[in-house]
């Protein structure tokens, strides 16, 4: 009987040494759950102060975008007018090339009086060209006063 409760004992000593290994363990995860869970709050609160600068960072990015749609929609219509103005000017210089073609035809370039008479051909079409020119400004500064 002696040796029965003699080994009863033990076990129980040794179901108590393992209960506080346990104990100390699920202490341990219990203090490191809490560390955790101050490092979560303290996140947290640093989220919340950031949170009025994320919300005034965002409105910024949408008038951003908007401005830019605006400045690509500019783009557009820019590049359309390029286009165009690219197209008068190269029905311009094919209208040149044909009036060049006349001229040669009336005065070949061996005549005596070809080198006056293209001075005054080109001085013709630079003024011409001038009063083109202001004349566009000035429509470009009505429209522009209008708006």
């Amino acid at each position: 009987m002696r040796t029965d409760i003699d080994t009863l004992i033990d076990d129980f000593d040794t179901d108590i040494k393992e209960m506080q290994k346990e104990k100390y363990r699920l202490e341990s995860d219990l203090k490191n759950a809490e560390i955790k869970l101050i490092l979560l709050f303290e996140e947290l609160i640093l989220l919340k102060s950031m949170e009025e600068k994320d919300h005034d960072l965002s409105h910024q990015l949408a008038s951003c975008r908007q401005e830019k749609g605006l400045i690509m929609k500019e783009i557009n219509e820019i590049t359309k007018k390029l286009r165009e103005k690219r197209k008068e000017i190269d029905n311009i210089k094919n209208e040149e090339d044909v009036l060049m073609v006349k001229f040669h035809e009336y005065c070949p370039e061996g005549s005596p009086k070809y080198d006056e008479l293209r001075k005054f051909y080109e001085r013709i079409t630079k003024k011409r060209r001038k009063a083109e020119k202001v004349e566009k400004e000035n429509e470009d500064d009505d429209e522009e006063e209008g708006e």
